[in-house]
């Protein structure tokens, strides 16, 4: 199951579907989220996120902020707020999270998930795989059994 999951997450980034996918940088969710570790990310309604989950949002300069829900209200028109803090930061996050810079809650977290991810992401790195991979191939090909009897024949 796990290794279906990293496949999951691997092809979401690979092809850069949505949001689905945070790899973490900081260290603001400390001890919970580790800097490396793989975010999965689900878009739910802003109106069914919950005190403690953990979300995902874009702040003010357009960076991913996955940090947890301290509060949450609702204001005379309907719409959701939400106050969010990293568990390791002494200060609340200094804007409101509303529908409109709501990314998701965080459904899974893969640890260090994203070093594997991040050396995938390298243009030599997948060079250098593919190359390797290529070349296996061959010379599986060339001494698989049947070629050796073709030319021995």
């Amino acid at each position: 199951m796990a290794s279906l999951i990293a496949l999951a997450v691997l092809f979401a980034t690979l092809v850069n579907v949505g949001t689905p996918v945070v790899v973490l940088s900081g260290s603001s969710m400390v001890p919970a989220l580790r800097p490396g570790d793989v975010a999965l990310i689900y878009k739910t309604h802003i109106a069914e996120v919950q005190v403690n989950d953990i979300i995902a949002f874009k702040a003010a300069d357009q960076m991913i902020v996955v940090h947890r829900v301290l509060e949450k209200s609702v204001d005379s028109s309907g719409s959701t707020y939400i106050v969010t803090k990293g568990d390791s930061n002494q200060w609340n996050d200094k804007e409101r999270i509303d529908e409109s810079n709501y990314l998701g809650k965080v459904y899974q977290i893969l640890p260090r998930g994203g070093m594997f991810i991040t050396t995938l992401q390298n243009p030599l790195i997948l060079i250098l795989l593919a190359i390797t991979i290529t070349a296996y191939l061959m010379y599986r090909k060339r001494n698989s059994p049947t070629n050796r009897m073709l030319a021995a024949t």
